[in-house]
């Protein structure tokens, strides 16, 4: 993880410089640079805000997925159990795992 983080950082450092040496050496008057770094900017900006949207809607869609597969295993246990209570004959009296399942029955 740090090898990662400090290529990142060095990658950061040297784009900055590289922009610095740019900037400074550039044949352009200052006005056409301030002008095409703005575009650069709202380019990277633009890149940057679809990779965010990509990667938000991934996560949402994973996110729903594991909610869904939470409801469906919650099902099945509860269905297993009911089954488990009935057969035994512990369904029809007084048993806390009875009224345990009512509970979740209910808040579900």
């Amino acid at each position: 993880m740090s090898d990662k983080r400090g290529f990142l950082v060095g990658l950061l450092i040297g784009g900055v410089l590289g922009a610095a040496f740019a900037i400074l050496y550039a044949p352009r008057t200052g006005g056409e640079t301030r002008s095409r770094l703005r575009e650069r900017g709202d380019e990277l900006r633009g890149r940057v805000k679809g990779k965010t949207d990509d990667v938000l809607s991934r996560a949402r869609e994973k996110a729903e997925e594991a909610v869904q597969q939470g409801r469906t295993v919650f099902e099945e246990r509860t269905s297993r159990l009911r089954d488990t209570l009935r057969r035994t004959g512990k369904a029809d009296r007084h048993d806390p795992l009875r009224e345990a399942l009512e509970d979740l029955e209910k808040k579900s």
